[in-house]
């Protein structure tokens, strides 16, 4: 009986993991879905964008553009074949995402990445498309409905074994956006995707993955906001070590 009661909590134990590997699947997956159905948008503003500098015969500024545009959709490709990618792979990601809604918007912002010397990229490995739509939020729902000029600042540093990701911008702000939309609600769906991916990720960890967003400033026009994501150092190996299994 004993042994019948060891093997069954075993075969219990077996099937939960396998529940919550798959949940973890499935909002990856679904993640990547509405990140491709975001590309069709992102496509035409980006072929709108060549469009311009061809037709005002910039040709190095089109050919600067179409050449990080092939370089992000073959990178957001192979990403998204992958639940997991290395920090420094994931940053290059986005500089070139930030180049090009930069040359879109006609320079509307600036940006600025800060390493913390005690982090070492190398050791990290961080959920794909984890970056990508926070920085289209703040971006699309911060800065460009702004009248001043935006800033982007992503600081990264290791604290307590976490690797702490501060996402800052002087956009207006999630209250006056939601003012803004009151005619038309606006759900994040991103966001909401980004969430529901941490939720399953976090059943492999004691420490849990953690989003925050509170305004970055004291202002009430551009209060900004100020996302902060903490990702404990053993979630790549938990994850792995579960997959195992």
């Amino acid at each position: 009986t004993m042994y019948f009661g060891k093997r069954w909590q075993k075969k219990r134990k077996e099937i939960k993991l396998a529940k919550e590997i798959a949940s973890v699947q499935t909002a990856s997956l679904e993640q990547q879905a509405f990140t491709s159905l975001m590309n069709p948008h992102f496509v035409f503003n980006a072929l709108n964008s060549i469009q311009h500098y061809i037709n005002v015969q910039d040709r190095q500024n089109a050919n600067r553009y179409l050449s990080d545009f092939a370089s992000l959709i073959r990178k957001n490709f192979e990403a998204s074949q992958q639940f997991f990618i290395p920090l420094e792979e994931e940053l290059e990601n986005i500089k070139i995402y930030l180049r090009l809604e930069q040359m879109r918007f006609a320079n509307r912002f600036s940006y600025k990445i800060t390493i913390d010397d005690n982090l070492d990229l190398d050791q990290w490995m961080i959920p794909t498309m984890m970056l990508q739509p926070l920085l289209e939020n703040a971006l699309l729902h911060g800065i460009i409905p702004s009248v001043i000029d935006g800033i982007i600042k992503i600081d990264l540093k290791e604290q307590d074994g976490k690797l702490l990701i501060n996402i800052i911008d002087n956009g207006i702000g999630i209250e006056n956006n939601r003012a803004l939309k009151q005619s038309a609600p606006h759900k994040s769906r991103g966001m909401e995707l980004i969430k529901k991916r941490i939720a399953a990720l976090n059943h492999f960890v004691r420490e849990p993955i953690t989003i925050m967003m509170t305004p970055a400033f004291d202002d009430e026009k551009n209060p900004g906001n100020k996302i902060t994501l903490s990702i404990p150092a053993n979630l790549h190996t938990a994850w792995l070590k579960a997959k195992k299994e």
